[in-house]
């Protein structure tokens, strides 16, 4: 059937049925689209998944864990100005 003849065909369909039509083409995307539809996910999307959130979580970890240690970092050992301890030793007693 050439293309001439389907549209023939199509336009007697729509006469006959109010405008609805449903032609091979329709059907075979309909069915394509309900077998991806209904067949189950691919193990590797769920792997790589599972993979993609794990290295996220490691480096969320990471990086908490460098934040934490820079954080809890002891402070310079002569953060007391020399004249101040000075003072402190030269403070009179107080009784």
């Amino acid at each position: 059937m050439n293309s001439a003849e389907e549209v023939r065909v199509i336009e007697a369909l729509e006469a006959c049925t109010g405008g609805l039509t449903v032609t091979e083409h329709d059907l075979l995307s309909a069915t394509d689209r309900f077998r991806k539809n209904v067949e189950p996910r691919s193990p590797r999307r769920r792997l790589a998944l599972v993979v993609t959130a794990a290295v996220a979580a490691l480096a969320a970890g990471v990086t908490a864990f460098v934040v934490a240690d820079r954080n809890d970092a002891a402070p310079p050992v002569d953060t007391v100005p020399p004249a101040l301890a000075e003072e402190l030793g030269n403070a009179p007693a107080v009784v």
